[in-house]
């Protein structure tokens, strides 16, 4: 029996074979084994995010190359000695890089998702078993934070609305709020006489009018109950204005999207088809990353089916997500003139200060996930370890146990042998019983 075992752990090289060799040692082997194998799991999902990040901080440095190139254009621009061919020619130079700069940050992707948008938006990297294990990597800026009271339905420039202005709403980081106001004064060129929605950048002072067209014309009509995402960009608000988007004929309150970085508008209380509600829409809210938007509506066409005759709950996916990205691309460089040429000096080291923090925080990512690599390869290694040495037969051991079980067997059926040849010793001299 014990030939049998030895034999079975030499030919298998595992010391035990099945849960009579060792029950407890065998579960404990298996709850190693899943272990390893969520490990090397682990260390592969890691490594799938270094070469995210690398990409990224490979595009990342692209674009500072060109800014690097753009500043070198814009301080010779600025330069009087120049005459307008002259500077028209570097203007071509610093089109062409702009237009490249864009291009990067199109393009650049991993596993056909941009990886600025898909940073900006929060990538997550499942590091072992549980929410404890995932490393989320997003970048952005940082607000200012305000520590004292103070009045913030006001203009860029701090003068006080002339209107009231009411309903409010701030992005959890404080940096971003939206209001209604009946003032015509917080923006130049407000002459509607209607209830506008206006965004305050409580970091830069700005103050804008978002219930605008794609186009920047004014609303025709009241906007109300804006909601802001996270990040500022996207302002949801209602409004009975009829000339925020084209072919606006139902005369009904509407839900109203806007892209801050865009500047484009959209309405969102149409069917699936783009048909126009045929009822009023109202109470709107945006999930604070942006990709969801709800209402309350009492029309019966936005969905089939709809015959309850009452106001209803509506969801709606934002239709801008897909251009949601953490840069931006280039605007308003121009080194036709020594003074844009100069203004342009202002814009490039913006635009430098965005790369530079994008790559900082991308560094300090891929410095994370490489200690995290570091420390899920000592575990794995160590879990691979501790299975082999419950589960895996020691060979010189096994071996001498075998060699010494088939000698005692030898030697038993030796023994047995001679017996049996005594008593036939006995018979043949006559002895036998």
């Amino acid at each position: 029996m014990q030939i049998g075992k030895f034999s079975e752990q030499l030919a298998s090289g595992q010391r035990i074979n099945s849960a009579a060799d060792d029950a407890a040692g065998l579960a404990i082997s298996d709850a190693l084994r899943v272990s390893t194998r969520i490990t090397s799991q682990a260390l592969r999902n890691l490594n799938d995010g270094l070469s995210f990040l690398n990409i990224a901080d490979g595009a990342a440095s692209a674009l500072s190359s060109i800014l690097e190139r753009q500043g070198e254009l814009s301080e010779q621009a600025a330069n009087g000695i120049y005459s307008g061919v002259q500077r028209g020619a570097l203007n071509q130079e610093s089109i062409a890089l702009s237009a490249e700069y864009s291009r990067i940050l199109s393009v650049a992707s991993f596993n056909g998702s941009s990886v600025f948008d898909r940073l900006a938006e929060g990538l997550s990297l499942q590091a072992g078993v549980g929410n404890d294990a995932v490393l989320t990597i997003k970048i952005g800026d940082s607000a200012e934070v305000v520590s004292e009271i103070m009045r913030v339905s006001t203009s860029s420039a701090g003068t006080q609305g002339n209107g009231i202005s009411q309903n409010p709403r701030i992005t959890s980081d404080g940096r971003y709020l939206v209001f209604s106001s009946y003032a015509s004064n917080l923006v130049a060129g407000d002459t509607n006489g209607q209830v506008d929605i206006f965004r305050k950048d409580l970091s830069t002072g700005t103050t804008i009018n978002v219930s605008t067209s794609s186009v920047g014309a004014q609303g025709n009509g009241l906007s109300i109950n804006s909601q802001v995402t996270s990040d500022g960009r996207y302002i949801i608000f209602s409004s009975l204005a009829s000339n925020l988007v084209a072919g606006d004929t139902n005369g009904q309150s509407d839900i109203f999207i806007k892209d801050l970085t865009t500047g484009a508008t959209n309405r969102v209380s149409v069917s699936s088809a783009g048909a126009e509600g045929n009822a009023l829409s109202d109470n709107p809210q945006i999930s604070s990353d942006g990709r969801y938007i709800v209402f309350s509506s009492l029309t019966n066409n936005l969905t089939t089916g709809d015959t309850n005759g009452a106001s209803d709950i509506f969801i709606t996916a934002n239709p801008f997500m897909k251009e949601t990205s953490g840069l931006t691309p280039q605007a308003g460089l121009d080194l036709s003139t020594s003074s844009s040429a100069r203004t342009s000096l202002d814009l490039v080291s913006t635009y430098r200060t965005e790369v530079a923090q994008i790559r900082g925080q991308i560094g300090a990512f891929q410095v994370r996930i490489d200690k995290a690599i570091s420390n899920l390869a000592i575990k794995g290694e160590n879990e691979t370890a501790a299975r082999s040495r419950i589960l895996d037969a020691d060979v010189a051991s096994v071996s001498s146990q075998l060699a010494a079980s088939s000698l005692q067997q030898q030697l038993g059926a030796a023994i047995l042998a001679q017996a049996n040849q005594q008593e036939k010793l006995k018979c043949w001299l006559g002895r036998c019983q």
